[in-house]
């Protein structure tokens, strides 16, 4: 990515910035349901325990996610993976603004989850693509985007709600997703001579069946009687 001069190309110096608003964009996605689970509740008229899905099932499918589109990115394929995980949170993220209900608001925010794994390509693109130690600081940076982009949310996320109504937090997030697809797609390298790896599908399967049922166990259980 260096041109002849070795000076780094403008692809190259745009990719840092890129791949901190990709990872900032997904915390701050992944953090919208949060302060809006009280109105979900109430425009969708289900319980409050029902509603926190909303939240709960991002943070399920994140969790499967995350090692599931590491290993898939850990070879040639890393940018396709990449830009597959973005397009499906921008995907999830229209659904989830369309008025259409409460299943498919959660069945979007769960699509939505599917970003939480891209950090981790995120990190490891930069760690292959750049110098040592640009690399290094760029790692680092990369490192506290989750958080940062979580505190980004919660203000962002109630201001807009509360001043265009529930969906526009959620047409927020598909708008900066998309953006952030479209950046990707322009910015990001193709990973070369990386040897391809087999993803573990049974375990990829075990693993979000296990996490399905403790979460259900953790949200529902007292609810349903299994803590009596």
């Amino acid at each position: 990515m260096h041109t002849q001069t070795g000076r780094p190309t403008r692809r190259q110096r745009a990719l840092v910035p890129v791949l901190v608003f990709l990872g900032t964009v997904v915390a701050v996605i992944s953090s919208l349901g949060a302060p809006l689970i009280p109105t979900i509740a109430t425009a969708d008229h289900v319980s409050l325990a029902e509603a926190q899905w909303s939240l709960t099932i991002t943070m399920l499918v994140g969790a499967v996610a995350t090692p599931v589109l590491g290993r898939l990115g850990d070879g040639p394929g890393r940018r396709t993976v990449t830009l597959v995980a973005a397009a499906v949170v921008v995907l999830g993220s229209v659904l989830a603004a369309l008025p259409l209900g409460f299943g498919w608001l959660v069945a979007g925010r769960g699509l939505q989850g599917v970003g939480l794994g891209l950090t981790p390509l995120a990190i490891a693109t930069a760690r292959d693509s750049l110098p040592a130690a640009a690399s290094r600081s760029a790692v680092a940076l990369l490192s506290i985007t989750t958080v940062a982009g979580v505190g980004l949310g919660y203000p962002i996320t109630g201001l807009i709600a509360q001043s265009f109504g529930i969906h526009a937090g959620f047409w927020f997030g598909a708008v900066i997703s998309a953006l952030a697809l479209v950046l990707a797609a322009l910015v990001l390298p193709p990973a070369t001579g990386r040897v391809r790896h087999p993803l573990d599908t049974a375990g990829a399967v075990l693993l979000g069946l296990a996490l399905a049922g403790l979460l259900l166990v953790l949200s529902e259980g007292e609810t349903w009687g299994w803590a009596k």
